[in-house]
């Protein structure tokens, strides 16, 4: 030890004191930077460091055989290398003191990572569980590539030389570990694969400790040192006979086995270990929930949150974060208890049966009054039986002395048959009844909605038969033409079948007037085996269903969207679960269409309405589809404010309007005479290119803001040297006006906008510009902007590129005829609501996505509340759950940081490290 210590302050001291290593340190820090503010540090872009942790990893390759190549080659270049070997001490101790000694260096590299770290504490909430996992792969593959430029560095008296053979030797590795199973034998490429460090190292950068890539870099920079001891064990000038050769052999052919046969050891599954280290800081509630949850009415602990999950159906890192989100709202007030139940648990029947017994006594009103209307239903089809087992002898004496081929035979005789069958049928509904009414294991709560559905029906049916059986018998008992003793029979036994027929209705109509058992939809979500249930101090309950809370199905990766997959949605829909119970009224939004198909069910290619639609559900909003060419405008349910949400046509078949436009046309403009809300986005229009008039133009001017559909903003983006492609999305990550209170409920949230069109502001004081286009150089307006003409252009049109701002959201605020107050959201471009846009998402690794806009489910969110009115709902509407974004980054700070970390940094190693260098020296 004395010698490896020895060793080891001797390579920091000469480390630290040459200049080329601090100079290698600020170069790695420049470039560790410049990605970490272009890839990173991005206005509402995602807090991780994953880009600088997966950049890091190739910048090794570059940095480390610097650093490595004087470990020996120096020595033997000044002579000193002989003397170190005839000191006492072993060779062994003399290439770890080395590389622990260089060690220290490349360790000073991952300072400024953790700089940046510190950075997006200021402007997010970033998880240092996968940092510190992406700091220790680092550390990792740092280790592997040191060993290897000190083997280098044994193998010539030349740092350069060293150095080159280093970053060779690595580039070769990793290309021949990528390009070679392509063209191997299938058997071979997982070898190949194995073998590849940046592969394994991409593991570590995503919060994923595997052990058997951990066994791999210790293993191979355990071999590699070895190898680099058995190199400089040699002494210059030696004559190397077959003996020393053959062992020397034998034991690089050890190593190398050795290295092999653990590492594949360690990589078999029944060894192979993982620990997903993300997520390991504490989950911390959005503001505006914890706002909420601080603001609950009722006495502590009058609030329950219960969350079914079934543990054999989550892996664990779900029910963490199950367990995580409840725990911060109990901490956050003392109002509330939360609890996860394991309805198949043994060990959670009494906490199921506690929930059932609540859920029965907050709902003890309504049941009574569903029971007491059932008890009516039931017994009015018992009376219906026993009016047809006295009536039955009559009719069937009545059948037998009618003359055959009498045209009232078959009437009577069908009439007959139905009534026969009715004691039949009532013991069948009498089993369905009892059925439905008891509880067991399979439905712990009956199903009195089912047994209301079924009663209504069938009570109404009979209604309609007798009734028109009643009629019937009227006009028989005072026709001339009837025989005799037909007409006697019509004229006793009318009363008798109106009668039971008015007493069938009078039930059916009460059963049908019964409001939905809110009881009932707990019942079906318990019965699913996943759910959570709010119940609050008041009367009643809200459920929320399992495809809400853990939205498991996702689309293909490769496609760049996904359906969501966010493990556990918690906070997002237990806060509107809550904030439901406390609403008198809540939104009502109706999606209006013209299109050929129900746009809120998922399509493949994602051009449905479903991901936003999916929000407002999460949110407690009510959603509804309106479409004008098949079906009558809907009416507002009880306890809602309607907002109407206008979807233009998806796709033209011609330059002429369709039928089907015209008529969204006329609901659109009816609804903004009404003064209705109005949720209006504009497509662009190939109308007014053509000379005609774009009636979607004149219904936003209608509403105070003028609009250009006639051209949309594109932007020339490089993709290659001279090469260039036009993009005809926007992305929009900061909003205008941080005072108007959809703000508050978007945020800095990324907000998406497919072939945007201007709009303007009008001549209104109410009229806001909430969302603008900055200009820029590479942006522009494009009056030819079909696919065909965009592709050729290669340069940006004379005149096209504009000077100031363009909006392309614009909230408006109106007195209208009725001097009502009137809402409406204009939205400069269509595509923003559809799945394939709200849902576009890239991996972050694993198993995560991130979305690429958030801001349009946050902006349908807080948009349908700011436009019913319900402004208190709009801070609560923006927090779409996911991973913490970067906010507070305007472009005067963004700039600042740029030339702290960029150029101040690297000065301040290079000042540090030369001041140091120069003591040295003059001591």
């Amino acid at each position: 030890m004395t010698g490896f210590r020895s060793i080891f302050l001797r390579e920091v001291r000469s480390g630290t004191a040459t200049l080329a290593s601090w100079t290698t340190l600020a170069i790695g820090a420049f470039l560790l930077a410049l990605v970490f503010l272009l890839l990173v540090l991005i206005p509402g872009g995602p807090v991780t460091l994953q880009p600088v942790i997966s950049s890091a990893s190739w910048i090794l390759i570059l940095v480390v055989p610097a650093f490595a190549m004087r470990s020996f080659s120096e020595e033997r270049r000044q002579g000193t290398w002989e003397i170190l070997q005839s000191a006492p001490i072993g060779p062994w101790s003399i290439v770890m003191g080395k590389f622990f000694g260089t060690l220290v260096q490349l360790i000073l590299l991952g300072l400024p990572i953790l700089l940046f770290g510190l950075v997006l504490e200021i402007h997010g909430r970033p998880d240092w569980g996968e940092i510190a996992c992406g700091l220790l792969g680092l550390l990792l593959v740092g280790c592997g590539w040191l060993a290897l430029g000190m083997l280098a560095s044994t193998l010539s008296d030349s740092q350069l030389v060293s150095y080159l053979l280093s970053l060779f030797a690595s580039f070769a590795i990793v290309l021949c570990a990528r390009i070679l199973p392509t063209v191997v034998p299938e058997e071979w490429a997982g070898l190949l694969f194995a073998i590849d460090p940046t592969r394994r190292s991409s593991d570590f950068a995503i919060g994923l400790l595997d052990t058997s890539n951990v066994v791999y870099f210790v293993v191979v920079t355990i071999g590699l040192l070895w190898l680099t001891m058995l190199s400089a064990s040699r002494r210059p000038g030696t004559q190397v006979d077959g003996a020393m050769f053959g062992r020397s052999a034998a034991e690089v052919i050890g190593v190398l086995v050795a290295v092999f046969a653990i590492t594949a050891l360690f990589d078999l599954p029944v060894m192979q270990r993982s620990y997903d280290l993300t997520r390991t800081r504490a989950y911390a509630l959005d503001a505006r929930t914890v706002e909420l949850l601080e603001e609950l009415p009722g006495e502590d602990g009058a609030w329950s949150i219960h969350v079914l999950a079934v543990e054999s159906e989550n892996d664990e890192l779900v029910l963490r974060q199950v367990d995580e989100v409840l725990q911060r709202f109990e901490e956050s007030s003392d109002k509330i208890s939360a609890s996860r139940i394991d309805p198949l648990d043994a060990a959670s029947l009494g906490s199921f049966e506690s929930l059932l017994e609540r859920l029965r006594g907050v709902y003890a009103e309504e049941v009574a009054l569903y029971e007491e209307r059932l008890a009516e239903g039931q017994q009015a089809y018992r009376d219906l039986i026993a009016f047809a087992v006295e009536e039955l002898p009559g009719l069937r004496r009545l059948v037998a002395t009618l003359p055959q081929g009498a045209p009232m035979t078959e009437q009577i005789t069908t009439l007959a048959r139905a009534l026969t069958r009715l004691p039949v049928d009532g013991g069948e509904l009498d089993v369905f009844i009892e059925r439905g009414m008891r509880a067991d294991g399979s439905r712990p709560i009956p199903d009195h909605e089912g047994v209301r559905t079924a009663l209504q029906s069938t009570t109404a049916f009979w209604s309609e038969q007798l009734g028109a059986t009643s009629r019937l018998l009227q006009e028989w008992s005072v026709s001339p033409d009837q025989d005799e003793q037909i007409r006697r029979w019509a004229l006793n036994s009318r009363p008798a079948f109106e009668q039971i027929a008015i007493e069938l209705a009078t039930v059916a109509d009460r059963l049908d007037r019964l409001e939905p058992l809110a009881l009932s939809e707990v019942s079906r979500a318990i019965q699913g085996g996943e759910a959570a249930i709010v119940i609050g101090p008041s009367d009643g309950a809200a459920v929320v269903p399992a495809w809400q809370l853990f939205p498991r199905r996702t689309l293909d990766p490769g496609d760049g969207t996904v359906r969501l997959d966010r493990r556990f949605r918690g906070e997002e829909v237990l806060a509107g679960a809550i904030r439901s119970l406390q609403m008198d009224e809540r939104p009502w939004v109706v999606f209006v269409h013209a299109e050929d198909r129900q746009m809120l069910r998922p399509s493949e290619n994602g051009s449905d309405l479903f991901a936003l639609s999916d929000a407002l559900q999460a949110a407690r909003y009510d959603i509804a589809e309106w479409n004008v060419t098949i079906g009558e405008r809907p009416i507002a349910p009880t306890g809602t404010r309607p907002v109407w949400v206008i979807v233009p046509p998806l796709a033209r078949e011609g330059l002429e309007l369709s039928e089907a436009e015209k008529s969204l046309l006329l609901a659109t403009e009816t609804l903004i005479q009404e003064g209705q809300p109005i949720l209006l986005s504009l497509a662009r229009s190939i109308l007014p290119v053509l000379g005609q008039e774009d009636p979607w133009k004149n219904l936003a001017l209608s509403l105070g803001v003028p609009a250009d559909t006639s051209r949309v903003i594109l932007e020339r983006v490089a993709v290659d040297d001279d090469s260039f492609e036009t993009q005809q999305w926007q992305q929009i990550p900061e909003p205008r006006d941080m005072a108007h209170p959809l703000i508050e409920g978007v945020g800095a949230q990324n907000l998406m906008i497919l072939q945007p069109v201007s709009l303007g502001v009008g001549e209104s004081e109410n009229n806001r510009a909430l969302w603008e286009i900055a200009p820029s150089s590479s942006r522009w307006l494009e009056e030819e902007w079909r696919t065909e003409v965009i592709d050729q252009r290669a340069e940006i049109p004379e005149g096209g590129r504009f000077d100031e701002p363009i909006p392309v959201v614009v909230a408006v605020e109106r007195v209208g005829a009725d001097g009502q107050l009137q809402r409406a959201l204009v939205v400069g471009g269509s595509g923003w609501l559809l799945s394939a846009v709200a849902d576009l998402s890239r991996s972050l690794g694993g198993e995560r996505r991130i979305l690429e806009a958030p801001g349009n489910r946050a902006l349908m969110l807080a948009g349908s509340a700011w436009l019913a009115g319900l402004d208190e709902l709009v801070p609560g509407s923006g927090g779409v759950a996911g991973m913490s974004r970067i906010v507070g980054l305007t472009t005067t700070v963004r700039t600042i940081w740029g030339v702290v970390l960029m150029v101040l940094l690297p000065v301040a190693v290079l000042v540090f490290g030369g001041s140091i260098a120069f003591a040295r020296r003059r001591a």
